[in-house]
């Protein structure tokens, strides 16, 4: 664990996504929850050391499973944006069997110990943006469409300081199955324009950085739309495009993840990109005949 700056500390070290705690006064904010429950309860034990009351809220950049499954540790209200709590709302009693079967291929070991706890329920949301304002920090919560449209940035204007969540990863491969690839670039093209107003980010994934590190992903995505709207104008099957995951799977770094499930991961992402370019194409067809 690190404090970056005072105050504000951060596990990137723990396999699956990175974590923060934010002290503002009196009161803990923490910023997502890690995967796997050994490393769940590693986090639990530094935030007793550092404050003596359960963190005041638990802020969820998004709502996929590596960040939801071990909330019950911290003990603390949910919040997160609106439609990721409808999402969360939507599940039954439990959380999703695919959930942990997804982590348990990542991390077979550390996978043993997840089990199909009861679904924790969202105490606060918010639509565009929220801020907790404390003596001299802000923390300020906003809505920025990347890997699923109900991702989130955790901005400390005082510090420079952004939590971005899985729209930036380091060293790793993004995850795409489950993305709105042009919102994504959008949200990317706002990161890159705060910027000194921004000194580091902390990503979903990998070691902390700054706004060079959203060039390699808006690369990606760009190289991702143009090879699905290749693949459409060639008249192709959307079944086919599985046939570019050897390529796509090079441009980052596998680690220890399982090369297949990445593979599979793309071959979603592709799928969802080329449904995304067919609702564009009819929708710039339609205005161009009502013109």
């Amino acid at each position: 664990m690190k404090e970056i700056v005072k105050g504000i500390f951060v596990e990137t070290e723990f396999d699956g996504v990175n974590v923060g705690a934010i002290q503002v006064e009196d009161e803990l904010f923490c910023i997502d929850s890690p995967s796997f429950p050994r490393d769940a309860r590693r986090w639990t034990t530094f935030l007793g050391s550092i404050h003596s009351k359960p963190a005041r809220f638990l802020i969820l950049t998004d709502c996929n499973g590596d960040r939801v499954l071990n909330v019950r540790w911290l003990n603390a209200p949910l919040i997160m944006h609106q439609h990721a709590a409808e999402q969360l709302g939507e599940l039954k009693r439990r959380y999703p069997q695919e959930w942990l079967k997804s982590l348990s291929v990542r991390n077979p070991a550390a996978g043993k110990e997840l089990s199909s706890s009861p679904v924790e329920r969202v105490s606060l949301s918010f639509s565009k943006e929220m801020k907790i304002i404390g003596d001299g920090m802000t923390i300020v919560l906003r809505h920025e469409p990347g890997p699923t449209s109900a991702s989130s940035w955790i901005l400390i204007p005082e510090r420079k300081i952004l939590f971005a969540g899985d729209s930036i990863v380091v060293g790793t491969h993004p995850l795409i199955a489950n993305m709105h690839s042009g919102q994504w670039i959008d949200s990317l093209h706002r990161l890159t324009a705060l910027g000194d107003a921004i000194d580091v980010i902390v990503p979903g994934r990998g070691p902390l950085c700054d706004a060079r590190s959203a060039t390699p992903i808006l690369e990606y995505l760009l190289q991702i739309r143009s090879t699905v709207q290749e693949h459409l104008d060639a008249g192709k099957l959307q079944e086919s495009l599985s046939d570019y995951a050897d390529d796509l799977v090079d441009y980052f770094p596998v680690g220890s993840l399982p090369i297949d499930w990445i593979k599979g991961q793309i071959v979603r992402g592709l799928e969802r990109v080329y449904q995304e370019l067919i609702v564009e194409d009819y929708m710039e067809s339609t205005v161009f005949e009502q013109a």
